[in-house]
């Protein structure tokens, strides 16, 4: 999990703020479109940064 905590840091995204469990098993559900609205509504982050966040988890699980 310390990559998780790594890459909420390097995107800017305080812990806590995001489901993150629900977000990767949308990611490995191929359900990308999904796990970044998740991430904008939950965290407050915008787009940009939400898909970064998104690329870099879906890089980890896969």
């Amino acid at each position: 999990m310390d990559y998780i905590v790594r890459l909420l840091k390097k995107h800017d995204i305080p812990e806590g703020r995001i489901d993150i469990g629900r977000v990767i098993d949308l990611l490995r559900r191929g359900e990308r479109i999904a796990a970044v609205k998740l991430v904008v509504d939950q965290s407050g982050a915008g787009l940009k940064k939400s898909k970064d966040l998104c690329d870099d988890l879906q890089k980890e699980v896969a």
